[in-house]
């Protein structure tokens, strides 16, 4: 398996988690997900981040529980 072909199995892993977990009418339409690192304490957890209408959430990596949802409207600053 070539990079390309593991990057398409892994989207397609994140997409089939938001078809399956995240309900469309509740959270609103996903907008970008990407692969991000959350700091806990100093500690760096890769986790996905995902947009959506009103909404971030963020799941595991490999996606399998949502583990926050976060209002777009309490976000104030997202260093890079």
């Amino acid at each position: 398996m070539d990079l390309a072909d593991s990057s398409r199995w892994k989207k397609s892993k994140v997409e089939s988690f938001i078809r399956r977990h995240l309900n469309r009418y509740q959270f609103g339409v996903t907008r970008y997900y990407e692969m991000c690192m959350w700091d806990n304490k100093g500690t760096f957890i890769p986790r996905y981040a995902i947009l959506m209408d009103s909404t971030l959430v963020v799941t595991e990596n490999p996606p399998k529980t949502v583990l926050h949802t976060i209002p777009l409207s309490k976000i104030h600053d997202i260093s890079l």
